[in-house]
């Protein structure tokens, strides 16, 4: 444990320390993952695959109710990234597969993001790290929850423009 809070000037001491390095390893951890190849993020992957707890998606539309709040949590689209906003006319399945990868790229970086609640809690007196882990856990599950529910549509959506051998209209907004 490095810091002390005791004193309100120890406290925003304290508090500014840990926005940095939480700022640092966020930037980090997001550099990393545009340099990785696209094979690193393959749908096909152990832990990109359904969880049965999901339950095909169903856990994040009726437990979570993901569909009430999902719209209003900040989205970042990179350079190439993909965004609801800008999704063709039509959809091929060349497109929901880049999609599919996106969603994963995305999630591996919120997941391995979330990690840094480690220094937190290595850095901060207990109560203050279990405040700061909560913030960046408050901030990081619920964009793997969003990657999560929209892979398991897209991968639907997909198999129907399959099953249909034609582009379909974009009609569904993931």
């Amino acid at each position: 444990m490095f810091f002390r809070a005791s004193t309100a000037p120890e406290v925003l001491h304290m508090c500014l320390w840990n926005l940095t390095i939480v700022a640092v390893y966020h930037l980090v951890i997001f550099a990393i993952c545009i340099k990785l190849p696209q094979a690193s993020f393959r749908e096909h992957k152990r832990r990109y695959q359904i969880k049965k707890f999901e339950r095909s998606g169903k856990f994040y539309r009726q437990t979570l109710k993901i569909e009430k709040w999902k719209a209003h949590v900040p989205q970042f689209t990179g350079k190439n990234g993909f965004s609801k906003a800008h999704m063709p006319d039509r959809i091929s399945v060349e497109y929901l597969n880049a999609f599919i990868a996106e969603t994963c790229r995305a999630e591996w970086t919120h997941e391995t993001q979330s990690l840094s609640v480690v220094f937190v809690f290595l850095f901060n007196p207990p109560g203050w790290g279990l405040g700061f882990a909560a913030v960046i856990l408050l901030i990081n599950l619920p964009c793997t929850a969003i990657q999560r529910y929209n892979r398991f549509r897209l991968q639907a959506l997909r198999k129907r423009l399959l099953s249909a051998g034609a582009l379909l209209p974009c009609a569904a907004s993931v």
